[in-house]
């Protein structure tokens, strides 16, 4: 096995142990439709909201788009900032149902519900956190289109389809302060192509966030 399989096994073992899960976020898992409830780019803006969001009184309301089975984003920011309110969507009713599960038995209330981008929202956010999918389906493998852990990975032959359609649209949901931390794995999508996108799309880049020896980042965007 060479160094980046192994590596790459190594990390789907700790996204998958559940222990390692609730020390990270400091919350209990109770129900998965896969084994990982994370990835490198939700760490990334784990410690962007850390740096960022935790204390900030600024903060009304969250939005997080595609949080994935935990909603472990919206969890983990309303555990820690009980005042802000917490939106929590994605785009599968499975994984919306199994996040529900979750939310419930961590007595942690949150807004969750279906939505493709913005589709079935209205508001307005003062934060917006998107860790989308980033890989090119030029370089799809043959998975079952019902599975869902690997299927919600790809993005257009670019890689940046959905990214473009959540920059087109966010916009009309921030409010005049508001700020959006996009999440991208820059091993899939370099860096300068995802500060090309933000310029194209007209959002101003306050920061980049990293993590040493994670190939994720997280720009902080505005208008």
């Amino acid at each position: 096995m060479n160094f980046g399989k192994l590596k790459k096994t190594a990390l789907n073992r700790l996204e998958s142990t559940d222990i390692i899960s609730q020390f990270i976020w400091d919350l209990k898992i109770h129900n998965k439709l896969w084994p990982g409830t994370w990835d490198l780019t939700s760490l990334v803006l784990k410690k962007t909201l850390d740096k960022k969001i935790i204390f900030n009184s600024n903060i009304e309301n969250y939005l997080d788009i595609g949080c994935g089975q935990m909603a472990i984003l919206g969890q983990y920011l309303k555990k820690k900032n009980p005042k802000i309110n917490v939106t929590s969507t994605d785009l599968h009713e499975d994984i919306v149902n199994c996040a529900q599960l979750n939310i419930k038995k961590n007595k942690i209330k949150i807004n969750l519900f279906q939505s493709d981008l913005f589709e079935n929202i209205n508001e307005k956010f003062d934060l917006i956190t998107f860790n989308p999918p980033y890989v090119s389906t030029l370089i799809k493998q043959n998975i079952p289109p019902d599975n869902r852990r690997f299927t919600s990975r790809y993005s257009g032959p670019k890689g940046t389809e959905i990214t473009e359609k959540f920059l087109k649209k966010a916009k009309y949901h921030l409010t005049p302060n508001g700020r959006i931390f996009l999440g991208i794995n820059c091993f899939y999508i370099p860096e300068h192509t995802c500060l090309k996108l933000i310029r194209e799309y007209a959002y101003k880049l306050e920061d980049v966030n990293k993590i040493k020896f994670n190939t994720s980042a997280v720009f902080i965007i505005y208008l």
